[in-house]
């Protein structure tokens, strides 16, 4: 465990106080105490601290998006209507790809979670395409979401 900063401070309405982070391994925490204690009992910030860090590092794991496992069916090449090969009877698909959009999002990598959360995922995609399609349309969406909240947006397209 690593102590990245801090900062000390004192008011007559807030008390002693203190606001640090810390890293250890793919996790990096922050506390904020905030009235812990008035004089003599400065040294309360520092056991405050010290318990809510204990607790982040014992109750929340980094995981990352890319290791969430997805339907294996996602990547399914789509159909396409209305193609040269349909008109001659033969069925024509393209390929797709999962593409993370410029959403804001959509920058992160992971995100911490405690123990007992879970991310769902929820996937709309097009079960069939019609001519003419181009590579990079967007044909379907990957939403991440935590308690409702979407927290990752991934776009699907044809490659």
């Amino acid at each position: 465990m690593v102590a990245l900063s801090g900062k000390t401070g004192f008011t007559g309405n807030a008390g002693y106080c203190f606001v640090g982070a810390i890293k250890q391994s793919d996790r990096t925490l922050i506390s904020s105490v905030l009235a812990c204690g008035w004089p003599p009992n400065k040294t309360y910030k520092w056991s405050d601290t010290r318990q809510l860090m204990e607790y982040g590092i014992s109750n929340y794991d980094y995981y990352k998006f890319d290791d969430i496992s997805l339907p294996e069916n996602v990547l399914t090449p789509l159909q396409v209507m209305g193609s040269k090969e349909s008109v001659y009877g033969e069925k024509s698909f393209v390929n797709i790809i999962i593409n993370a959009s410029s959403d804001r999002h959509d920058k992160k990598e992971g995100i911490l979670l405690k123990n007992d959360e879970q991310i769902e995922v929820k996937i709309d995609k097009k079960k069939v395409l019609h001519a003419p399609v181009l590579k990079g349309d967007i044909v379907g969406k990957i939403e991440y979401r935590l308690n409702d909240d979407i927290i990752k947006i991934e776009k699907v397209k044809i490659n």
